[in-house]
């Protein structure tokens, strides 16, 4: 068996060929994307990848249920926390104020425009934005630099997100569309707070009180957020990077058994329990 972890070349063989599809932006938003990426992404298409796969691991059943008439896993994904976490250089100097944090690049799928005009009214707060370097053109072209309580951190260490995850008011995260969004996940684990978008994958993924449909609806959680109201958001079944091999390993024996029986149609089926053991028999 031949397992790729994501949209790259590969060679064609008999050999049974897994493909893991984290999500559909390619497809759904391309116009978001850069040239280069686009360029990418045309060659290894979906629709090139279908074609030719035995089989996918998918992040989600909301990246799932867009294969149609193909087999997939849902291996879900997993948190490490490290065991020390470090504060950005940044924090330190802006210590004293309090903050919101966004995990975001410059895609209009991130909806960093909502967050932009929220800090516009939420003045007496920062908000600490990881993912853009301010060196980007499309950066520098925009006047959201000039800001004084936004914080622009470009590229940070694991340690320091999440040392800003436990050191936030909350963590904004309302992307138009994620195949899993493991920020959500990462900040949950550790008990911070987060306003999400009312999208597939979290709705699937988490109980939450509250979610964010429209920009209105993100000033809203904003407030409440700074009135106490820090409920944390309950995740809905048991996601760690151990279950996720168990669940991938367990579908590989399957697809393989499946091609050494010769048999004419895929016999492990879409099987999405949360109990690798329970799937294993059906």
């Amino acid at each position: 068996l031949i397992w790729i972890p994501d949209r790259r070349p590969f060679f064609i063989s008999d050999i049974p060929l897994v493909i893991t599809i984290h999500d559909f932006v390619p497809e759904l938003f391309s116009r978001t994307l850069s040239v280069k990426s686009r360029i990418w992404h045309k060659i290894f298409s979906y629709k090139r990848l279908y074609s030719l796969s035995t089989a996918f691991l998918v992040p989600s059943l909301t990246t799932g249920s867009r294969i149609k008439n193909k087999k997939y896993e849902i291996t879900y994904e997993g948190v490490t926390v490290p065991k020390c976490i470090v504060s950005p250089l940044i924090a330190k100097q802006n210590k004293e104020k309090k903050f919101f944090f966004c995990i975001s690049p410059l895609d209009p799928r991130k909806r960093l425009d909502w967050i932009i005009n929220s800090a516009k009214r939420f003045t007496h707060v920062n908000f600490v934005i990881a993912g853009i370097k301010p060196g980007d053109s499309r950066f520098s072209k925009s006047k959201i630099n000039s800001m004084p309580n936004i914080i622009f951190l470009g590229e940070i260490t694991n340690e320091e997100k999440f040392w800003l995850y436990k050191n936030a008011e909350a963590l904004i995260a309302v992307s138009q569309y994620e195949g899993f969004d493991l920020p959500v996940l990462e900040a949950l684990i550790v008990k911070c707070p987060v306003i999400m978008s009312d999208i597939g994958v979290h709705r699937e993924l988490y109980n939450a009180d509250f979610f964010v449909k429209t920009e209105d609806d993100l000033l809203l959680g904003i407030k409440r957020i700074q009135l106490g109201y820090k409920n944390i958001a309950k995740i809905r079944g048991n996601y760690s990077w151990e279950m996720a091999a168990k669940r991938a390993l367990l579908f590989f024996g399957r697809v393989i058994a499946d091609k050494n029986r010769n048999r004419g149609g895929y016999g492990y089926g879409n099987n999405h329990s949360q109990n690798p053991k329970r799937r294993i028999t059906n």
